[in-house]
Parts: C-alpha cells; sequence; structure tokens
C-alpha cells in the first residue's frame, strides 16, 4: 500500500496513496481505510463475567468450537451460525475428525463417535459437552476470562502509549513503498478528517474536499516538470518551513519526486513498521511451454515400450504406438532415419514376459532372453509406427516371441518380423562381483574420451543425440581383446530411470562401446573411409539380473577365436553390465553385429526398412563347408534344475564352469585304484544325489599308432565309470529316480583331419 502521512509537528497531516491503475487504487485505499479507521487494533474478544451463567458458559463453548470450525474448513467465522448444520457448510467427515481431536486437545474432554455425525450443529455440540463434563468446562472459561481481562487491561495501556503511531505510519508510507502512476493524496488536521476523505474517495467522488487525484502520464508530466524537479529540494524545504502541506500532496501527484526525510529532520523519531502490503491483482502469467517432452504421456501405458495388451483367443500379444518424438527414436538416427535401438527390442520382450507371468515366482529366478536374433530395424518417419509382440508357448518350455509391424490399413495376415528370440526363467546361480579397479589397473590408465566415440559414429552416419550418449570414457589394452567402458545415463533422461530394467540409453551405449575396438586397432581413434554403420545381429544369451543404475561399467571382451577388430566379420562378444559396486546387472552372451551396406529406405506402408543390402557375395564358384559353433543346449527334461543335488565326478579344469550353472553342485575325484567300497563311501558322504555328471579325461589327442596308450587310457575312463555305476547300485540308487549326463572328450571327429582319442569310446557303449 504506497501511502504516506506526515504528523505530529505539523498542524496538518499528509496522506499519500498510490497504485498503478485506478481500480488498484481503491482497493488499496479500502486497506488504508481499515488501517487508520481503526480495525486495525486488536479486536476486543468477549469477556466472560467471573460468576458465569448457563447462558454465558454455552455461548463461550459455541464461539470457541466455532472458530476451531472456521479455521478447518477455511471460512470466516462470522459466516458460520451456531444452529445450522454444519453439513450445509460443506463438513465432510475428514473435517469433524479435526475438529474432534482439536477439541480433545483445548478442553480435554472426548465426545463418543455416535455424537458426531454431519448434521450437528455448533450449539449442539456445545450442550452436549456442558451436559457431559460441566464443572471441567466451567473452570477452563473462568481461566480463559481472567486470562482475557488481563489481555483487555494490557491492551487498554498500550493504547494510550499509541497516541503518535500515526507518525510511525506516515514515515513507514512515506520512505518505504513505491510510488506508481495513480496518485491519491490527502492533507488533514485529524485521523477523523482522513477517515472522511478515504470514505468519500471509496464512494467514487471525483472532488475531495481535501483530497488531490492524479495520474501520472509518461512523456508529458514528468517532462513538463523536469524543471521543478530540479528545485524539488528547495521547494520542499520552504513549504515544510511555511507548514504548506497541500503544495506537497499537489507536487507529488504529478510526479513529482518528495525526499519525505526532509520531514523529519535530524532529530527524527518515527519508525518504519509493518504495513499491510499491495493487493494483488489476480491476473495470470502462464509460463509458456518451452521443448518437447521426452515421450507424450498419452502413449505410454504399461510401459514407455509396452502400451497395451491386445490379446485375443488366438495369441498373447502386445502393441506399442511410436510417434518419432520418444527419446529412443528422435535421438537414435541412423542414414538420417529415426531407428527404433536393438536394445529396446529386449525391454519390450522383458516387459511382456513379465506381464504375461503377472509376477516371477520368486526375487531368486530372472528372465533370461535366448536366440535373439534382429531380423530389420523399424524406422518411423512421418506417420506413427504399430510395433507389435507376440509370444507363443513352446514345446519343451519356455517362450517364444516375435516383434512384427503390419502395413497401416492392412486387415490381412501380412506382417514384417524385426525380431525373435525366445525367453524363459531361470535361477541365475551364484552372483559374480567384478573388481573394477583390478580391471582399470589391467588396462592402464590411457583411456578412450567419449568425444572419440561419437566422432567415429557421426563419420559412420549414426548420430546419437543426448539422450543415447551414455559413454564416459573407455579403457583398452591393445591386443587383449577386452574394453572396459564407463556409462551413466544422460541428465536429460534421469527421470526416466525407473520407467525400464534394461533403460534403452545405459543398453545402448555399452553396445556403441564394441566399436572401441575398431578404433584401438586403427590407432587412436583414427576413422578408416571404409567403415560403415553396424547394426545388432544377433545375442545368444542375456540374463536380466538386476535394474540398470545411473552409473555402470561394462565389460566387453571376444567370446570366439575371431581377433577382436575383425570389423565386418560374425564378431561375437560377451558383454557385462554392471554397476559401480561391480555386481552384474545385465549378462550377455555371444553378442554379435552386422554391417549396414546401402541406404536404407523407409516403407511408408510397414514402417520398417526395406530389406538391406549387405555384402556383395563373391562372384564365381562357390563352395559351401560346415562351420562349427558352440550352442549350448536348452534344459529340459534331460539336463538337471539349477537347484537339484548334483554329483560331478571328474572333470577338475571345468568345475568352476559347472558351478555357476549349479551353485549346490558337489565334486568327487576317481582315480584307478579306487575301488567299489572306497568309491561308494565317498558318494554316501555327499547326501542324496539327483543327477550325476561323469566327466572323462580330455588329454590330448594320441597318435594313431599309439595303441597301448589307448588301452591304458581306459584305466581312468571306462573302467572308473564301471565302479561308479556299482557303488550307486551299492547305495540302492537302482530302485531310485537318478539321471546321469556323461561327457567325453574327442571320442569322434567333427572335421575329417581331426584326431581323435578312442581311449573312452567305449564309454558310448556302456
Amino acid at each position: 500500500m504506497p501511502s504516506s502521512l506526515i504528523a505530529e509537528r505539523f498542524t496538518e497531516l499528509t496522506s499519500n496513496v498510490s497504485s498503478y491503475d485506478t481500480g488498484s487504487i481503491r482497493d488499496i485505499s479500502a486497506v488504508a481505510y481499515k488501517v487508520v479507521s481503526g480495525s486495525r487494533l486488536p479486536i476486543r474478544e468477549k469477556v466472560l463475567d467471573i460468576e458465569h451463567t448457563e447462558s454465558q458458559l454455552a455461548g463461550f463453548l459455541e464461539e470457541r468450537i466455532r472458530g476451531i470450525l472456521a479455521a478447518i474448513i477455511h471460512v470466516d467465522a462470522e459466516l458460520i451460525e451456531a444452529v445450522v448444520p454444519w453439513s450445509e457448510y460443506g463438513v465432510e467427515p475428514v473435517h469433524i475428525r479435526q475438529l474432534k481431536d482439536k477439541i480433545l486437545e483445548e478442553f480435554a474432554v472426548e465426545m463418543d463417535d455416535r455424537e458426531w455425525v454431519q448434521s450437528c450443529t455448533i450449539a449442539s455440540v456445545a450442550a452436549h459437552l456442558l451436559d457431559e463434563h460441566p464443572e471441567r468446562l466451567r473452570a477452563q472459561s473462568e481461566v480463559a476470562a481472567h486470562d482475557e481481562t488481563i489481555a483487555q487491561e494490557e491492551w487498554d495501556r498500550e493504547q494510550d502509549h499509541n497516541v503518535t503511531s500515526i507518525e510511525d505510519v506516515a514515515f513507514t508510507l512515506q520512505v518505504g513503498r513505491e510510488a506508481m502512476e495513480v496518485r491519491v493524496a490527502f492533507v488533514v488536521r485529524e485521523i477523523s478528517e482522513l477517515i472522511e476523505g478515504l470514505q468519500a474517495f471509496l464512494q467514487n467522488k471525483d472532488v475531495l474536499e481535501r483530497g488531490y487525484i492524479g495520474t501520472i502520464k509518461p512523456d508529458k508530466d514528468t517532462v513538463s516538470l523536469s524543471s521543478a524537479r530540479e528545485a524539488n529540494e528547495e521547494f520542499v524545504s520552504q513549504w515544510i518551513h511555511e507548514g504548506r502541506m497541500e503544495h506537497l500532496a499537489e507536487w507529488w501527484v504529478k510526479g513529482i519526486e518528495i525526499d519525505w526525510n526532509l520531514l523529519y529532520g535530524d532529530n527524527n523519531r518515527a519508525s518504519r513498521i509493518s504495513l499491510p502490503t499491495y493487493p494483488f491483482a489476480r491476473e495470470r502469467y502462464w509460463i509458456p511451454v518451452i521443448g518437447k517432452p521426452i515421450a507424450p504421456a498419452a502413449e505410454v501405458g504399461i510401459h514407455p515400450l509396452l502400451h497395451k495388451n491386445t490379446s485375443d483367443f488366438m495369441e498373447q500379444r502386445f502393441s506399442s504406438r511410436f510417434t518419432g518424438h520418444e527419446f529412443f527414436l528422435s535421438d537414435h538416427v541412423v542414414k538420417k532415419q529415426k531407428i527404433l535401438p536393438g536394445v529396446a527390442y529386449l525391454e519390450m520382450a522383458r516387459m511382456a514376459m513379465l506381464q504375461s507371468l503377472g509376477k516371477l515366482p520368486d526375487h531368486q529366478t530372472v528372465i533370461r532372453l535366448k536366440n535373439v536374433v534382429w531380423i530389420r530395424p523399424i524406422s518411423v518417419e512421418g506417420e506413427p509406427a504399430i510395433v507389435n509382440i507376440r509370444l507363443l508357448p513352446e514345446e519343451h518350455g519356455g517362450i517364444g516371441y516375435e516383434i512384427y509391424s503390419t502395413p497401416r490399413g492392412d486387415t490381412g495376415t501380412e506382417f514384417t518380423v524385426h525380431s525373435k528370440g525366445h525367453a524363459e526363467l531361470v535361477r541365475p546361480g551364484t552372483q559374480v562381483v567384478l573388481n573394477i579397479d583390478e580391471l582399470k589397473k589391467q588396462y592402464g590408465e590411457q583411456s578412450i574420451p567419449a568425444s572419440r566415440f561419437y566422432e567415429v559414429f557421426n563419420a559412420m552416419g549414426m548420430d546419437y543425440g543426448a539422450a543415447h550418449r551414455g559413454i564416459e570414457e573407455a579403457y583398452k589394452e591393445e591386443g587383449s581383446g577386452q574394453i572396459l567402458a564407463k556409462l551413466s545415463i544422460p541428465s536429460i533422461v534421469t527421470s526416466t530411470l525407473n520407467e525400464y530394467v534394461l533403460h534403452p540409453s545405459l543398453m545402448d551405449s555399452a553396445l556403441q562401446a564394441t566399436i572401441g575396438f575398431l578404433m584401438s586397432s586403427e590407432g587412436e581413434g583414427r576413422i578408416p573411409d571404409s567403415v560403415k554403420p553396424v547394426m545388432p545381429f544377433a545375442l545368444q544369451e542375456l540374463d536380466i539380473l538386476g535394474d540398470c543404475t545411473p552409473n555402470m561399467w561394462a565389460w566387453i571382451r571376444s567370446s570366439d577365436q575371431y581377433a577382436a577388430a575383425t570389423i565386418g566379420k560374425t564378431q561375437k562378444l560377451d558383454i557385462d553390465l554392471c554397476d559401480e559396486e561391480g555386481r552384474i546387472r545385465v549378462r550377455m552372451r555371444g553378442f554379435s553385429t552386422r554391417v549396414l551396406e546401402g541406404e536404407s529406405q523407409a516403407s511408408s506402408q510397414s514402417n520398417a526398412i526395406r530389406q538391406e543390402s549387405y555384402a556383395q557375395p563373391p562372384v564365381g564358384n562357390i563352395h559351401l563347408v560346415p562351420v562349427w559353433d558352440a550352442v549350448l543346449p536348452d534344459k529340459g527334461e534331460r539336463l538337471p534344475q539349477a537347484l537339484a543335488r548334483v554329483l560331478v565326478v571328474g572333470g577338475k579344469e571345468n568345475r568352476s564352469t559347472i558351478q555357476q550353472i549349479y551353485p549346490q553342485m558337489q565334486f568327487i575325484d576317481i582315480t584307478s585304484q579306487d575301488t567299489i567300497t572306497g568309491i561308494a563311501a565317498q558318494m554316501e558322504a555327499r547326501g542324496l544325489i539327483d543327477h550325476v555328471i561323469w566327466m572323462a579325461p580330455s588329454e590330448h589327442s594320441l597318435e594313431p599308432t599309439a595303441g597301448d596308450e589307448w588301452i591304458a587310457g581306459q584305466e581312468s575312463g571306462v573302467k572308473p565309470l564301471f565302479r561308479t555305476i556299482k557303488s550307486l547300485i551299492r547305495l540302492g540308487y537302482s530302485t531310485r529316480s537318478l539321471e546321469w549326463t556323461v561327457i567325453t572328450f574327442n571320442t569322434q571327429s567333427v572335421h575329417g583331419s581331426d584326431t581323435i582319442n578312442p581311449a573312452h569310446a567305449s564309454i558310448l557303449g556302456l
């Protein structure tokens, strides 16, 4: 409330009020009127006589309850009638509960819940309290009355010493508030005259007997009075000396700056006090919408990558609609096309599996994806892409899945498959923790910065936006065939971390780091002209052991006999994605990529990149030769489950590998000198057995002429196996359910040139 008052040593008072428009100045003047008319003073509470009558006590209770209820429902206490049901004021059960608690807190009395109904009134509650607790309430009201009497006396004494407080009000309004364009000033001798002037102004009277009204017009009044402003201090001093307050008021409403401190001089006894602030203009200013959302909220249903369940009686199916504005599309551009990252397919499959299961059987069970292949990328250009995933139960357990799309508007059965794989539930076994510090020491202090990675990608035509730049740095020891990459979720998508388990930004960054093999082999990141975009091709196995975390490490190494940097050939990699403590969260085995040749063209109908042309086949005669690859057999009925009681006989060099699969396994070693009785004793000490894995010795292959050695080799092979069988029969396993797995090495040839060891071939006949 910009206003000014000058008082005490002058025979007249000047009150000045200003605002930014003519409407608001009347609001401000209304506040000023309340201040100077006495409503600024404490409102005297009703004081009870010490000798209360019953009606006075009831009135006392009603006033207190009215005040409590008014504070709870945020209305003026004067608007609440004591005899009107409080349901008429919008009182809800939650308000009644609060009122009950407040009454208990203030009066130390409690009402039965049956008395608290919405049809209650303040009067009925007060009457009930008097009936139930008359003595306690009468005592409390006497104390309250005594306290209020003391407060009244103190208030009266304070008013006797406040005759000059109007000077503090004047000083505060003059020097502590900013003068605005619309102004009104009053020159009065007494407070009553100021009240009359404010009343007249509030009644829209344009002519005030002792008031001045003005509206400053920039570039007009202020310019014309510039000379007067220069003489401001001289004139103000003269008018103050002569007591001509009306001149000060008239100048002020015209825009002249008044140095109000001149009114008080060096012996100023006035001080600034707390007064009402400016009334709010009640105008709304909306913050403009800037930028774009990470993903339109309307598109997010079950999961950002799995929007809704569209299953029918034919198949279990989920569908998603991608517009291209999602961060995993807008910031993942290959050859100027928005391509759905390969890792997004993995998260889609995981979520579809989880949705179909309802929940995992227990916290020790995890989802494993196997034999994943990426067939055709999904491109989103122009119209949104509708992507589906269907789950197909398999004969030997597990679930197959296909991620596919259909041409827009197509009602037939034509569709394009983009990725497929298998999913199953497994128990991961013993948790493996990587020693990150030791790995870093192994690779040395030299690291590849993130900027170098994305320079290579740009040269390849792969444009990663901020949401897909999660590599911080990578460590690589030349010739080791390994990379250790430090990853962190980009700040632009930090808020989305908890929406995913396999977060696209972190998972894709782990795959991006595999390009470090190329950079190392080419010498400090030099980019060859022949480098072309690469896309995910296949993944043998992925175990989802936990959620991605904000900061992670990716340990990447070659998983076959190919050289680490044979870009353009099928290169298989193992990748462990772990948190900062080294706990593995995601385990990938047998990941491979393929080179994308030529220009990718987006299909306007299916939103999928048309069949890519990869490396051109050789011209001329072609001779096809078999190539063997290690394939992990499915865990069906013929292999033990993870928690089975497994006994492994022999195979010292393979124990660590087997224990990762069967953490509860036990071992025994048998030599050619062990008897059936001795072997049976070892087995009995291990307890019950569900499955026996017997492994033949894995000596190097013998020359074809080494006949004596073949005979001697059976002493450590078929004969110990025979004794093992006899020992189990002695322990009663001939009448129990017992499963067997027998493993031999080099007993058969894969290629014609392979040298075999027939010493243990007889095991196959046993």
